[in-house]
């Protein structure tokens, strides 16, 4: 019994689509393969997600498996269309095969293939299930050589999203009083050269070099489907958790008034919470992102989420 995954949208959108298929697929007993490499509208990991990790769980598989009559079963439920997505009913389906619109209950066909995207603050649970390739740590150990022992760091998304630069100006001013170089994470290079100009007093660093050149995200343009691409956007992630202060303005135009920063924010955010000794082994070295004590009181949580995923009742709300 399988659960084809192919995740769509921002990083932190694909890590919370990933952990929630992946409860969904050890509440119901099946093997989870996440499949990236797929002709859907620009996305990252578009090379295959496979390539920049691997599994640290024998349910989950990244990639899809030599296996003909797998693969065979893929072509025959996804047409030529470049996405699966809008969703609409009935879904096709077939006595082996179904696609699915949300998770929401078990399913008797062999082969299930969701297609999803949406946000959340779980992203950071799927990092346990997944780890870095010595290839990608290597480079982002390369981006993290070239930081000062001590630095701040700021994250501002202004593409599609747009953050509130009067916060984002204060919080440079606020940051820059610690007489440290400050790096500067954003999905607009007009913006980074906006505030590199500011005297703050203090250096602004960067060191990436791919940008989408307009009001795209990076995960909707065609650079998100480059390996620089993805492992910068890595390698800022690591710099965001490993910075002495961490700061990030709200949105101005939030898609969901609940949910005020962006994605990546988020997800720098709650990567904070772990130790920085860990956190640096998890990105630059072979080690566990959780302690033992943070990776019990998260099998609890996965418990009560698994008891909720198999009540019947259970639906599954929209993606923030």
């Amino acid at each position: 019994m399988y659960l084809i995954l192919r995740p769509l949208g921002g990083f932190n959108d694909i890590l919370c689509t990933i952990y929630r298929a992946y409860l969904y697929a050890a509440a119901y007993n099946r093997r989870l393969i996440v499949h990236t490499a797929h002709s859907s509208a620009n996305v990252l990991f578009a090379d295959g997600i496979q390539e920049y990790f691997t599994s640290s769980q024998p349910g989950i598989q990244l990639g899809m498996p030599v296996d003909a009559q797998l693969s065979q079963a893929l072509g025959d439920i996804i047409d030529s269309s470049s996405s699966l997505l809008p969703w609409k009913e009935p879904l096709s389906t077939s006595s082996s095969r179904r696609l699915l619109a949300s998770l929401d209950r078990g399913y008797h066909d062999r082969i299930l293939l969701y297609e999803a995207f949406g946000g959340g603050y779980f992203g950071v649970n799927a990092l346990n299930l997944l780890t870095l390739r010595d290839d990608v740590k290597k480079s982002i150990g390369k981006y993290l050589g070239r930081l000062p022992v001590d630095f701040n760091a700021i994250h501002c998304r202004y593409s599609d999203y747009k953050s509130d630069l009067m916060m984002l100006d204060e919080q440079f001013r606020q940051l820059s009083a610690d007489k440290i170089p400050i790096y500067f994470a954003t999905d607009s290079v007009n913006l980074l050269r906006r505030f590199q100009s500011k005297d703050y007093g203090v250096p602004i660093l960067n060191f990436c070099t791919t940008y989408s050149g307009n009001s795209e995200p990076i995960h909707h343009s065609k650079i998100a489907r480059t390996r620089a691409a993805v492992e910068e956007l890595l390698a800022e992630l690591a710099i965001l958790t490993l910075a002495k202060k961490f700061n990030c303005p709200l949105l101005s135009n939030p898609s969901d008034p609940l949910v005020l920063k962006s994605g990546f924010s988020i997800l720098a955010e709650n990567l904070r919470k772990v130790d920085k000794s860990l956190l640096f082994s998890y990105f630059v070295a072979s080690s566990a992102l959780t302690d033992p004590g943070a990776a019990t009181a998260a099998h609890a949580e996965n418990v009560e989420l698994l008891s909720t995923l198999r009540n019947p009742n259970f639906y599954t709300p929209p993606f923030f």
